[in-house]
């Protein structure tokens, strides 16, 4: 199926914004669905202040409580630091 996915990303670009990759790497995930969902969406799309914003407004009505973000090995490993 991932192969069928990565086909159709040729043809039609697929992203993810950043603070829903953040959100899904903070899982639980397998590192494996993290390299391979990585490979299937390209590099995160950064947010603006809008995008932000809203994210920030969902994650509260959403009733999630904040967990702080780690770098563990399944997270570190899905993209190369920026550095």
């Amino acid at each position: 199926m991932l192969e069928r996915l990565a086909k159709r990303r040729q043809r039609v670009p697929v992203n993810i914004f950043a603070v829903a990759w953040a959100e899904f790497v903070c899982g639980p995930v397998p590192p494996s669905a993290i390299e391979d969902a990585a490979e299937l969406l390209g590099e995160p799309v950064p947010l603006g202040g809008i995008e932000a914003s809203v994210a920030a407004r969902l994650f509260n009505e959403s009733g999630r409580r904040r967990v702080a973000a780690t770098s563990s090995d399944s997270q570190s490993s899905a993209f190369p630091s920026r550095s």
